[in-house]
């Protein structure tokens, strides 16, 4: 919602860049490209959002996420691309309660995929999230 409000044509462009760079590498299935194209994607939204909270979270944040976990996912990178379309259709509109929600579904979808995997290999002990 912040981005929304604070985001120029130049940097409009350049998602739009990275979002079909992330389009060409998702259908090859190039995991480091599809990686360090989707991580500047969202730090120039995060520093468009000139939200330093928001950067502390996500740096404590995504040092727990497995390496690739997401890009290995074949099911992710197809909703990533959807996910990415909405904020960006939103970002453009300059419509900051699209935008929050494309972003929440976003989150959602990467946050549910992980704590099952994380679940998986048992890292709660007994299955269960305490």
């Amino acid at each position: 919602a912040r981005a929304s409000r604070r985001v120029d044509t130049e940097q409009l462009a350049e998602l739009r860049r990275l979002q079909e760079g992330l389009r060409e590498v998702v259908g090859d299935v190039r995991l480091p490209e599809l990686e360090q194209l989707e991580f500047a994607f969202h730090r120039l939204i995060n520093r468009i959002t000139e939200s330093r909270k928001l950067a502390r979270f996500l740096h404590a944040a995504t040092r727990y996420t497995p390496h690739r976990f997401y890009a290995a996912d074949p099911a992710w990178r197809a909703n990533m691309l959807s996910d990415h379309d909405a904020l960006l259709t939103a970002l453009t509109a300059r419509d900051p309660e699209a935008a929050r929600a494309a972003m929440a579904r976003h989150f959602t979808d990467g946050a549910e995929r992980l704590i099952k995997h994380l679940d998986d290999v048992g890292l709660w002990g007994n299955g269960a999230v305490p």
